[in-house]
């Protein structure tokens, strides 16, 4: 406090205040300080913890993927309804978007799909999800890298204890179906928008080979991801089936970002479903 004073009479002069000016000055600079001080630690503890923070606690559409899925630019076109106009790049953290869509708030977090963020904890995210929407590139059928990335990410969400404890219904929304044609050739054979697995033939061997795909890797040990001691066995002896082995309600959907929100109509209606 002395020495706050003296610095103060040295700049303003002996004898522009009275002592008692100088005191009142002399706190006013102090608490201005502190408040100061205080700004600074809040932005550098929000830039250091701010991307898990920002993720707990609040209900929220878990929007899970294998990396290079569209999981980022689908998040975009649901919360603002367009794709973003740079291009995206891979997170190691989830990140949480929130927007109006219909009048309905909807709250999104993207789950890193990324083999380097293998330690995201989906304990967390899981806690108050109402919903999961996994992301599947549509073009790649069974027996690739890609079929086995997205298989083994939905067995970490499916085998995981908070996800069968509160039996979080799952929306498997195979992606891209707009570059189906170019990818097979076979514009017959491609997935349109609004399918369901009672009226589209391509929807429903997605549904097998996924199974399939799942099947093959059931009997492995699930991956050390930090979330081991809170997983269960995938399925039964028999080979994997969603309706058999999954007690949770999931529902299969084909969509596209190319068309904005009226190519993920079934996604959107899956999120506000379980915002509301």
């Amino acid at each position: 406090m002395d020495q706050i004073t003296t610095t103060l009479t040295t700049i303003l002069g002996k004898d522009a205040l009275t002592r008692t000016q100088l005191t009142y000055l002399s706190y006013t600079v102090i608490v201005f300080t502190t408040l100061l001080t205080i700004q600074v630690f809040r932005k550098l503890f929000a830039a250091a913890f701010g991307a898990t923070h920002q993720t707990k606690g609040k209900k929220h559409i878990l929007l899970v993927g294998a990396e290079k899925t569209g999981k980022t630019v689908l998040a975009n076109v649901i919360v603002q309804g367009k794709k973003p106009h740079h291009d995206t790049v891979t997170s190691m953290e989830p990140t949480r978007r929130t927007g109006m869509v219909d009048g309905a708030p909807v709250t999104l977090t993207d789950f890193p799909g990324s083999a380097q963020a293998r330690n995201a904890s989906l304990t967390t995210q899981l806690a108050n999800a109402t919903g999961v929407v996994f992301l599947i590139d549509g073009r790649f059928g069974s027996m690739t890298d890609e079929a086995r990335a997205s298989a083994a990410l939905m067995k970490r969400v499916l085998v995981h204890a908070t996800f069968r404890r509160r039996k979080i219904p799952l929306l498997v929304a195979f992606n891209k179906i707009d570059l189906l044609a170019a990818t097979t050739g076979i514009d017959e054979e491609r997935g349109h928008v609004g399918d369901t697995l009672q009226n589209s033939a391509w929807l429903v061997r997605q549904k097998l080979l996924l199974q399939k795909e799942l099947d093959a890797i059931k009997v492995d040990m699930l991956t050390t991801t930090g979330d081991h001691a809170n997983t269960y066995q995938l399925g039964t002896e028999q080979s994997f089936e969603f309706d058999m082995d999954v007690e949770s309600k999931v529902t299969f959907c084909c969509c596209t970002t190319e068309t904005g929100r009226a190519g993920v109509q079934d996604v959107v209606r899956f999120c506000k479903e379980r915002t509301l």
